[in-house]
């Protein structure tokens, strides 16, 4: 069967596209994953005497808590500006619910193992979680029944805390632990289809993107020094998530070596992958005008679509 010089020149583009897909999806895989690869690559030095492994589990045992309770307090001036405002819309309580829970199964756990950086770190960060969603009911019940909401919070996170410590096997801490650090580093990623049809990643804050970073790759080396399974797995998963988050910011941006278009694959409602390339960052910028806008070029023709499919050039 032979083929017209179109079919082969489209089958060629095809391939070439494939080809560039694959490359960008490895480069992607590497650049999220090297991070993790350099800290088993400290902690093995460590372990083989190449440095000083006790200075550096001590070193770990007083960053790690000192980075994680800056990320607790991270939210408070959103939380005093919507006290300043009355305005509760730029918080998110159900992100504090979650974030006081792991806490406290992590003094639950911090408790059982004696690990006082553990334990700390989460003490300080529930008490930064009650305050963060008393603030939010303050404002939701326009000052309203707080106090009697605080007392009754409170009361409700220690005595689980106490049934924790007391009652919950260490395994299931861990599952629990776990479980709770992925939904809170997956939740940011919700909004990642808007970000890739728009390429605008202006709903990422770029300094708790960073601070993530740093946090889990300390308490991913922390862990593994600690041969600790329960700190290493949410650790590392954050880290992954939080880089990954890194890499659409700067491909958002345009300062990426390598392109991420590919994962437009996984949003593409009408197929548009399909002969397409995405737009560089300055004429996305030029011809965004609505958040809901699709700029395509098709056989010459500038056309303007309605709907919510990927910025792209038809080709």
């Amino acid at each position: 069967m032979r083929f017209s010089d179109k079919e082969l020149a489209l089958k060629s583009k095809r391939l070439a596209r494939s080809t560039k897909v694959v490359l960008d999806l490895s480069l992607t895989v590497v650049a999220t994953c090297l991070g993790v690869a350099l800290l088993y690559g400290v902690a093995f030095s460590a372990q083989a005497d190449i440095i000083d492994a006790a200075q550096l589990t001590s070193f770990l045992a007083k960053a790690c808590p000192f980075v994680t309770m800056v990320a607790f307090i991270a939210p408070a001036p959103i939380v005093a500006n919507a006290l300043h405002t009355w305005d509760s819309t730029r918080l998110a309580p159900n992100a504090y619910r979650a974030q006081a829970a792991c806490n406290v199964l992590g003094i639950a756990y911090g408790i059982q193992i004696l690990n006082m950086a553990v334990l700390i770190t989460n003490m300080f960060g529930l008490a930064c979680q009650i305050l963060f969603l008393v603030a939010e009911h303050f404002i939701r019940k326009s000052n309203g029944m707080w106090l009697g909401f605080a007392v009754k919070l409170s009361v409700c996170l220690n005595s689980s805390l106490v049934l924790c410590s007391l009652r919950m096997p260490i395994d299931t801490l861990g599952y629990g632990i776990t479980a709770l650090n992925i939904f809170m580093y997956v939740t940011p990623l919700g909004n990642v289809k808007k970000l890739l049809k728009f390429r605008d990643a202006s709903r990422i804050s770029v300094g708790l993107t960073c601070l993530s970073v740093v946090n889990n790759a300390l308490w991913t080396l922390y862990a593994l020094m600690m041969e600790d399974l329960v700190l290493l797995l949410p650790s590392v998963l954050g880290y992954i998530l939080s880089a990954f988050q890194v890499l659409i910011i700067l491909w958002c941006r345009g300062s990426l070596p390598f392109d991420l278009a590919f994962l437009l694959l996984l949003c593409s409602e009408n197929h548009c992958w399909e002969g397409t390339v995405v737009l560089p960052v300055a004429q996305v910028e030029k011809k965004r005008g609505h958040d809901e806008d699709c700029v395509q070029l098709h056989q010459g023709e500038d056309t303007r679509s309605s709907s919510s499919t990927p910025l792209c050039l038809a080709m």
